[in-house]
């Protein structure tokens, strides 16, 4: 018996576009639905601005900050041990421009390290020892996280302790024997191939199934087809040009097959040339669409 669900929630800066997406296949009817979780026409939360011509660093760094400002509160509301240095430390993230998951994820993971110190009796981050460390991978074990998870999170504390290193906030020998996460090594998974057809047989609309299949055939991320130009795609080469990668700023050429670029090629021909030079694949309503 096939239960397959996917959600993907797509938020748009500034203009404050929101949307939760499902695609659900039931086990009793055995067919994929197509629906918004949010209502059947979709509303900005306030008039649009300017963020459809907003290049992608600029959305980024728009989001870094939104997530820093929020965790820089957090910091200070709970009084934790050695929050200057932390702050001083994801500020200087912030400027360097790193991608705001990033930002947002070392905010989190540094906010729950030293919230769990202190909550051990620390009072300050010189008394740190490799044993807080380790106890504190203990404490997200307990929690029932995922290894992967844990892992990065230890890896963002590590991080900001060689920065505390540097600063002479710490003794280095909290770096000499670091705590280990052993990950699972997995092969990666797919949908099933029968799922698929399920799902594309029932997307009738050609701007859906076309950005359905750029995703599957591609592996592109959601944030690289929602800044991908018209001028990016050569339908006769199958291929995309990526200039800035989603997670590493690195550009890349992807190819896609020929469905999807049967699928592609149908958009191309219906879709409104005048809205050229707005760009790009936006949040528009309730559906992502290539304008």
């Amino acid at each position: 018996m096939v239960n397959f669900t996917y959600s993907y929630q797509a938020t748009y800066p500034i203009e404050g576009y929101h949307s939760n997406l499902l695609l659900n296949l039931s086990p009793d009817s055995e067919r994929f639905a197509f629906t918004n979780s949010s209502a059947e026409q979709f509303a900005p939360t306030h008039e649009p601005s300017r963020a459809h011509s907003l290049s992608r660093d600029e959305r980024n760094r728009i989001q870094s900050r939104r997530g820093l400002d929020r965790f820089r509160k957090r910091f200070l509301d709970h009084d934790l041990p050695g929050k200057e240095h932390a702050l001083d430390y994801l500020q200087g993230k912030y400027r360097r421009n790193l991608r705001h998951y990033t930002v947002t994820h070392s905010c989190s993971s540094i906010f729950y390290f030293l919230k769990f110190i202190k909550k051990n009796g620390k009072k300050s981050l010189s008394g740190i020892t490799r044993k807080d460390i380790e106890a504190f991978v203990e404490h997200e074990q307990d929690r029932d996280l995922m290894a992967t998870s844990i892992k990065n999170t230890l890896g963002n504390v590590y991080i900001f302790m060689s920065y505390l290193v540097e600063k002479r906030i710490v003794q280095p020998e909290i770096l000499l024997k670091k705590v280990r996460i052993k990950v699972p090594d997995t092969l990666p998974r797919a949908i099933d191939a029968g799922d698929i057809k399920r799902l594309l047989a029932v997307v009738d609309d050609i701007r859906t199934r076309a950005i359905i299949l750029l995703l599957l055939r591609t592996g592109m991320r959601i944030g690289e087809l929602l800044d991908l130009k018209s001028r990016d795609i050569n339908l006769e080469e199958r291929k995309v040009m990526i200039y800035i990668g989603e997670k590493n700023f690195r550009g890349r050429v992807v190819y896609f097959s020929d469905d999807a670029g049967a699928a592609l090629q149908r958009w191309m021909e219906i879709r409104d040339p005048q809205k050229e030079e707005v760009g790009d694949v936006v949040v528009q309503g309730a559906k992502l669409s290539i304008l």
